[in-house]
Parts: structure tokens; C-alpha cells; sequence
């Protein structure tokens, strides 16, 4: 009985992170961000971004960030940022960027956050963000 409970558990963890970050919007998020500034001030935000983060407690999944998902610059500015912060074994060549699901849904979330500061933020991204304030 008890081991059923943490696989409940489990599950309801993995099902608000995926309610919070919908991962059909990461790319329009990343590329919307990305033409609205300068690169300089792309790699200042996402670097501003990995900063702010705080490891929650507990486990979470590695997870590949893919140029044909952020473009080549997007995993470039992540590389360096989270390579500098020493999150990820990222090098200047590849093709993906190695982090972990919180710390990927916490860059969303700020990427978001600019784009909705920023007046740019489409309704779906608007929405979305709202979900995930209101952690529905």
C-alpha cells in the first residue's frame, strides 16, 4: 500500500511539472524571445535567469535542450550560462544542452515572464502562465 501511495505521489509531481510547462510552447517562447533583443542581452537574460535559480530538494530528470527546439544561438547563450554555474557539462559544438527538468522549467518561466513584461507574449503564452500561477 505504502509503495502504490509514492508512485501516486510520483506521478501528481510529474503531472503539475507538465501541467506548469507546456512543452509545445518552449519553442515559440525561446524564438519570440530571442528576435526581440539583441544577442548580448539574450545571453544577459538567460544567464540572469540560471542565476536565480534554487535547486528544489529531491530528484528531477536530465533533460536535453535541442537546437531544433531553442535554435543554434539559444543553446549556445544556455551552454555557456549554465556551464559558467556549473550546472551543465556543456561545450561550445553541441547540439543540446544537459539540465535538469527544474531548472529548464524555471529558464521557461522567466522567458515567459519577459515576453509577458515585454507586451509580446502571444495569448497562449499568456494562458499558459496563468495556469502555472495558478498551479491548475
Amino acid at each position: 500500500m505504502r509503495r502504490q501511495a509514492q508512485k501516486t505521489d510520483t506521478d501528481q509531481s510529474i503531472l503539475s511539472l507538465e501541467v506548469k510547462m507546456d512543452y509545445r510552447l518552449e519553442s515559440d517562447i525561446w524564438c519570440a524571445v530571442q528576435r526581440s533583443m539583441p544577442r548580448y542581452a539574450f545571453v544577459v537574460l538567460l544567464s540572469l535567469a540560471v542565476q536565480s535559480y534554487r535547486r528544489r530538494p529531491g530528484y528531477a530528470e536530465l533533460e536535453r535542450i535541442h537546437v531544433a527546439v531553442v535554435g543554434a544561438e539559444g543553446v549556445e547563450a544556455l551552454g555557456e550560462a549554465s556551464k559558467r554555474a556549473g550546472l551543465s557539462g556543456w561545450k561550445r559544438g553541441d547540439t543540446f544542452v544537459s539540465i535538469r527538468a527544474h531548472l529548464r522549467e524555471h529558464i521557461y518561466g522567466a522567458l515567459q515572464q519577459h515576453l509577458i513584461s515585454s507586451s509580446l507574449a502571444s495569448g497562449a503564452v499568456e494562458d499558459n502562465r496563468m495556469v502555472r500561477d495558478l498551479g491548475l
